[in-house]
């Protein structure tokens, strides 16, 4: 993974799981989205490159669409953390574009 450039992890939860991680710049814009009728917990994720430990840095229990700006370099993932029933289906993406 390049940090800095173009990346998008597409994801759909049936049950647990966790989504590809994409690598993030310092000051890029990730751009996440959820949709479907599901029961469950989403998070986004990120950690240090090199780092094992992932941190929550949001959590969903529904649709829903974030922009969020990155402070450093990370890599940021999605984990269906609680599942009951149902589909959530999205993405998350940086454009390689900083924000400001």
């Amino acid at each position: 993974m390049a940090y800095g450039s173009v990346q998008k992890q597409t994801f759909s939860f049936g049950a647990t799981g966790t989504s590809s991680s994409i690598a993030v710049g310092a000051g890029e814009l990730v751009d996440f989205s959820v949709s479907g009728t599901f029961v469950g917990t989403l998070q986004i994720q990120r950690r240090k490159p090199g780092d094992s430990t992932w941190l929550v840095i949001e959590s969903h229990t529904g649709a829903a669409e974030r922009v969020l700006r990155n402070a450093s370099n990370y890599d940021m993932r999605v984990e269906c953390s609680a599942y009951t029933s149902g589909t959530a289906a999205g993405y998350i993406e940086t454009s390689g574009e900083r924000g400001v």
